[in-house]
């Protein structure tokens, strides 16, 4: 592999990098700051949350039965969904003065607005991809690339938004929505620019058969896609509940002003891990890294919750090492989608976007999922107290999930070796 194909390959994960910024903003701090920031009970905002990304996942669906059906390339609905994609995700961030019943609803509005245009621009992304990188190694490679530059812009984002919203307007409620705003203008800008001027041919067309339940039955009756997908809420559900807590947690063991610090070294450490992890995936597989990466979690969740309360530089720790944990899941899914996909679209016809639809929505069911069991957790936000915050009870979701995905891992392997 020469320098010039790995760079030929890397600007494939370009978008990747504007996409994370979106995502990773209201992964970290959109419970946080419906609790820390506007002052929402954590049951209350973990079932606005989670309503909202359940309703939104349906969304997914919908979206990749559609996109085949716009006659448009995958790469322009990219750049029409840019800028919807940005001013919803400001509105994520914005303290509506409503009172609380109305901003709840408002808050619910722009998160399924968000999550839409999301959908449209991410389907459209790893459709595109898939079409474009065809050899399994390659698609290695770009899920590394993706990877770490999805990790530059998680770091970027958990460093980041409390110090730009602390410099703007003392870090209260108003000041995340200016923060919220720069980083949009900067993800649109990249999520423009990286596919302008790339190749771009029509989505598949569908059938005129309505993208009903009988598709989905056809995508998701390939057994290993559905165990597949299984495997990934479990990672889902892990990476919620971290990614979740840990904003609430670094307030409750550090103060307002170590936030960003601590979030930046748990989220460099899961980015430093990506190349050994593809590396190794190379070497002994891509289904071999995931089950190692899901043990890991486990068991350090599982250390984590029973040694609770740990000192600060050893909570930092950990988190670390489930970052690098859920670095390795993920490195190993977005890997194995694409070969996945072009397995279910040859033996079903149904298009890329409808089975990259597809994994979308159980990535997103994960989501709720794993904000609910937070939310049932008690362990973070401003009603559970310090205490409650650092006894780490919002590991039981994360174990929760490790477990579910290396039985479905268990199951994957077995049904692909027949």
């Amino acid at each position: 592999m020469t320098l010039r194909r790995l760079w030929s390959l890397s600007r494939f994960a370009v978008p990747d990098f504007a996409l994370n910024i979106f995502w990773q903003g209201i992964f970290f701090y959109n419970l946080f700051f419906l609790t820390e920031k506007v002052g929402y009970s954590l049951p209350t905002a973990s079932v606005i949350v989670t309503i909202g990304v359940a309703v939104s996942a349906v969304s997914d669906v919908a979206v990749g039965a559609l996109v085949p059906r716009s006659g448009h390339g995958y790469a322009r609905l990219i750049r029409w969904s840019a800028l919807p994609l940005g001013l919803s995700f400001i509105a994520n961030f914005a303290p509506f003065p409503v009172g609380q019943a109305g901003s709840g609803v408002a808050f619910f509005v722009a998160q399924i607005v968000f999550f839409i245009c999301y959908a449209l621009a991410s389907i459209s992304y790893v459709s595109w991809l898939t079409e474009n990188v065809v050899a399994s190694e390659d698609r290695t490679i770009v899920s590394a690339a993706r990877m770490l530059l999805g990790g530059v812009a998680a770091l970027l984002v958990a460093w980041a938004m409390p110090v730009v919203s602390a410099m703007t307007s003392g870090g209260g409620a108003s000041s995340y929505t200016l923060a919220s705003a720069l980083f949009a203008a900067v993800a649109c800008a990249v999520l423009l620019g990286s596919v302008r001027g790339t190749g771009d041919r029509p989505a598949h067309a569908v059938s005129a058969q309505s993208f009903a339940s009988s598709s989905l039955g056809e995508i998701f009756g390939s057994r290993a896609f559905l165990l597949f997908n299984l495997a990934g809420v479990g990672i889902g559900i892990f990476g919620t509940s971290i990614a979740r807590s840990a904003p609430s947690y670094f307030t409750a063991a550090l103060g307002d002003a170590g936030i960003g610090s601590a979030l930046a070294i748990m989220t460099a450490a899961g980015v430093a891990s990506v190349l050994g992890w593809a590396a190794l995936g190379i070497r002994t597989g891509r289904l071999s890294i995931w089950s190692a990466a899901a043990a890991l979690g486990l068991v350090v969740a599982a250390a984590f919750s029973i040694a609770a309360p740990l000192p600060a530089t050893v909570a930092i720790g950990a988190f670390a090492l489930l970052q690098i944990a859920a670095s390795g899941a993920n490195v190993s899914l977005w890997a194995l989608l694409p070969d996945l996909a072009d397995q279910v679209h040859r033996a079903t016809r149904q298009p890329l976007s409808a089975i990259c639809g597809a994994t979308a929505f159980c990535q997103k069911m994960a989501v709720a999922i794993g904000t609910l069991l937070l939310g049932a957790s008690g362990g973070i936000g401003q009603s559970g107290g310090k205490a409650a915050i650092l006894s780490a009870g919002f590991l039981y979701p994360a174990m929760v999930g490790m477990v579910v995905t290396l039985a479905a891992l268990a199951l994957y392997s077995r049904a692909t070796r027949r």
